[in-house]
């Protein structure tokens, strides 16, 4: 029985890790609102995961039919 998958955790640890960067870095090097930067850095994190989900399916997909 699988409850997550391997694309699914994949994008978790980027998504996580993304958060935790973006976050950190807009609140050391801009003078945002709390909103303003939570809200960017969601942007941010969900372009990064799409890009980051593309790149892993056509990884994937480059190495299946080989």
């Amino acid at each position: 029985m699988v409850i997550i998958t391997e694309a699914q955790l994949l994008e978790g640890i980027i998504g996580g890790t993304g958060w935790i960067l973006f976050v950190y870095y807009f609140k050391n090097y801009f003078d945002w609102s709390p909103q303003t930067e939570g809200f960017v850095a969601w942007v941010l994190v969900w372009y990064l995961r799409k890009i980051g989900m593309n790149i892993y399916h056509s990884f994937k997909n480059k190495n299946k039919s080989s």
